[in-house]
């Protein structure tokens, strides 16, 4: 599991830095990164077999869906520029 955040961490360091060239407005930078990464990252920790209590599981799990959907909704409804 360590490897995995490993990755994941790394490839959102590469992905903000290869963003902050672009013309794109910070906030939907961020929306970027909760969508792909985020989101995404909350799910699997909530999936995973690990000691962490059911509700906190289930807190990400919701926690991870919302996100996906309230900035991926977000990023949809304004343009990149």
């Amino acid at each position: 599991m360590k490897e995995i955040i490993k990755i994941v961490l790394i490839v959102m360091i590469i992905l903000i830095f290869s963003l902050l060239h672009l013309d794109i407005r910070k906030v939907q930078i961020v929306r970027i990164l909760d969508v792909f990464f985020l989101g995404p990252l909350k799910i699997y920790v909530s999936i995973i077999p690990t000691n962490i209590p059911i509700l906190i599981k289930l807190i990400m799990f919701i926690s991870g869906i919302g996100t996906i959907k309230f900035n991926g909704s977000n990023l949809l409804k304004n343009p990149l520029k």
